[in-house]
Order: C-alpha cells, then sequence, then structure tokens
C-alpha cells in the first residue's frame, strides 16, 4: 500500500505530522515469531553471562591491585571495580555476542568480544574528552583487556565442553528442513 492508498483509507490518521503516518503504517504490521530457546542454548548463554560478569571482576580486581596509582584516588578504583562486571555485560550485550545465531558457530563469538571491548574503550575514551575527567589509562586498560582475554578464554572452554557434550550425543542444533 503506498502513502496516497493509505492517506485516502479509514484507519489513516489526519494529515499533519508524518510521524504520525509511519508510526500507524507500522502498527498494522505484526512482528514477525520468534524461534524457541533450545535448552542448550538457554544453558550456554547463561554460562557465558556468568563467566563473562566473573572474567569483567576478576580483571576489575587485578586492575586494582595492579595499578600503582590506587593509592591516590580509593574510591574511584573501586567504584569501577565494583561497576566492572555490569559495564562489560552492557558492552557485550550492545555488541550482540549474545546472540543466537553466533553462538558456537567459527570466530564470530569471538569477534563479538573484541567489538565490544573496542567499543567500551573508545566509549571511555570520548567520556573522558567531553567531561575533562582524567580516567587512569593504565587501569582502564589493564581492566578492559583483562575482560576481553577473560571472556575469550571463558567462551572458548564453554565451546570445547559444548563439542564434548556433541562427541557424546548431546546437545545438537535443530535443523528444520523445507519439501
Amino acid at each position: 500500500m503506498t502513502v496516497t492508498e493509505y492517506a485516502g483509507s479509514v484507519d489513516a490518521p489526519a494529515a499533519g505530522d508524518p510521524l504520525d503516518l509511519i508510526a500507524a503504517t507500522l502498527a498494522n504490521e505484526a512482528p514477525a515469531p520468534r524461534a524457541r530457546v533450545t535448552p542448550w542454548e538457554f544453558q550456554y548463554i547463561t554460562a557465558a553471562v556468568v563467566l563473562d560478569a566473573v572474567a569483567a571482576f576478576a580483571a576489575g580486581v587485578a586492575a586494582y591491585i595492579a595499578w600503582p596509582g590506587s593509592d591516590a584516588l580509593p574510591t574511584l578504583y573501586f567504584a569501577l571495580t565494583v561497576a566492572m562486571p555490569a559495564i562489560w555485560l552492557t558492552s557485550l550485550g550492545l555488541a550482540d555476542s549474545y546472540e543466537r545465531s553466533r553462538l558456537a558457530v567459527g570466530p564470530e563469538e569471538f569477534n563479538r568480544i573484541g567489538l565490544a571491548g573496542l567499543g567500551l574503550v573508545a566509549a571511555v575514551a570520548l567520556f573522558a574528552w567531553t567531561t575533562q575527567t582524567d580516567i587512569p589509562r593504565g587501569f582502564v586498560a589493564v581492566a578492559l583487556f583483562g575482560a576481553m582475554a577473560g571472556s575469550s578464554l571463558a567462551r572458548f572452554g564453554l565451546r570445547k565442553y559444548l563439542h564434548r557434550q556433541r562427541r557424546q550425543g548431546r546437545q545438537r542444533r535443530q535443523r528444520v528442513q523445507g519439501c
């Protein structure tokens, strides 16, 4: 249906704001149905989230201990260490690291971890530049690259576990083939 046909229909909004027209058009379309999450996918995603949070917290603690400037602003460093898992999980989520189509298939899962890490480095740099805040680069580098390495190692271990389960005949991907 074109815009001119829609404008003449009964349920068309009154002439005026084009955003109302777009919203009304989109409201008439039903969302595509989502495929069910299989049990192994749910377990894999849950384990990945938990292990990513542990890796981020461990990297934050390592940065807190290792960074020599931690005596100057202990509350800032402590706050960053405590917030590191939430920040890292948010970054991984924004990078589609937990997307089902990328789980345990090829290098894309690891590429998303790298993308999340580089995006977070860019976000921290942009925040520091715009607010003229002196964020300790060494602490950020140790924490973020430690989280990236920890998450990559955790995903590698998860993938090896999944491969072992599949060799034993469990946790297989289900394929639906058409006629």
